[in-house]
């Protein structure tokens, strides 16, 4: 059976990948190498990173050619490492993880190179209000070399450097929940108040104090006692203390023997003649199918669930295909030549 990722795997072959799908691949290939640089002690011990600093010199934050140069050095590097960021076909499931995982190293390294000079981020990627040199230089170099995801890696760049700023909801538009829901008021002093929060309600130390109720030594003697109160107890009658002890002949709890201090020998010694059980009807049915060649199938009797198990396994480890068959306490296991698929 095929399992839903390989299917995927599969349908994708050949077509080109949604955009979606690119761009969140290159952010978990931007994770992984970071991983990877921290278990290693740093960027410069990892072999996909290009950190020679001569790239730098030179370079202005203005001069489009000098960035298009060392821009070009840079992407030619990764090419080499990996090819398939120049062929000229699409990008499709095949070529994602090697394209996004050499794309996140070289997005690394331009970083680097770009703060390297100017001592700051990467600015924004914006065509409509025009691209900085750095960036002019960067779609250019990558028209050339992979003009087939072009397309892909400005998105990306696009995606990635994006002023994009929270929206802002008036009181009463929206439900109050999510990322961009007003913090909670506080409840203070005031009934009347924006936030107070009682409604009039009168605060605790303002509540009436509760009558204190008499003392047990301060309440009256039965002899006392106003008309329709409970009468005392019958002095006759045996009060708790004067119960009868329990027989001294009569064993105690503890003096009974614990249930976990009984011997259980017993059932180990059933399992273990069980297991024997099953084992032989395992051997009679192979017996029956290398005797018989018209035979197609043996159905074991039935068994638990723990005993088809280890049927199941002395079955397969002889060549032989099994399967559950049955239901409740029917269930049992047939045995069938071929090997296990």
């Amino acid at each position: 059976m095929t399992s839903l990722f390989k299917q995927r795997f599969i349908e994708m072959t050949g077509k080109e990948i949604p955009l979606d799908f690119f761009l969140y691949s290159c952010l978990e290939a931007e994770k992984m190498l970071a991983a990877a640089e921290k278990r290693a002690g740093g960027p410069e011990q990892v072999e996909c990173r290009y950190l020679d600093a001569a790239l730098a010199e030179g370079l202005t934050a203005t001069d489009v050619g000098a960035w298009e140069q060392a821009i070009g050095t840079l992407y030619a590097w990764h090419c080499k490492r990996e090819p398939a960021l120049t062929e000229s076909s699409m990008v499709d499931i095949q070529a994602l993880c090697p394209v996004t995982t050499e794309f996140a190293a070289f997005h690394a390294d331009l970083r680097h190179l770009y703060h390297s000079v100017t001592s700051e981020n990467l600015p924004l990627f914006n065509k409509e209000a025009g691209l900085a040199p750095v960036w002019t230089a960067v779609t250019k170099v990558i028209d050339h070399k992979s003009s087939f995801a072009a397309g892909l890696f400005e998105e990306f760049f696009a995606w990635t450097y994006n002023n994009w700023e929270a929206p802002v909801y008036e009181v009463g538009s929206r439900p109050p929940v999510g990322r961009y829901a007003p913090p909670p008021r506080l409840r203070t002093g005031g009934s009347g108040s924006v936030g107070g929060s009682h409604g009039g309600r009168p605060e605790r130390n303002d509540r009436p104090e509760r009558s204190e109720r008499p003392e047990r030594n301060d309440r009256p003697e039965p002899g006392n006692r106003a008309q329709g109160e409970r009468p005392q107890r019958d002095g006759n009658r045996p009060q708790h203390d004067s119960r009868p002890q329990r027989d001294g002949n009569r064993p105690q709890h503890s003096d009974r023997p614990r249930r976990d201090d009984q011997p259980r020998q017993h059932d180990d010694e059933r399992s273990i003649q069980q297991e024997k059980e099953a084992l032989a009807e395992v051997e009679k049915a192979i017996a029956t199918l290398a005797s018989n060649p018209s035979t197609e199938f043996v159905d074991l009797p039935p068994t638990n669930s723990f005993q088809r198990r280890k049927q199941h396994h002395e079955t397969n480890e002889r060549g032989f295909r099994t399967q559950s068959v049955g239901e409740g306490h029917d269930r049992a296991v047939r045995v069938s030549r071929g090997t296990q698929g």
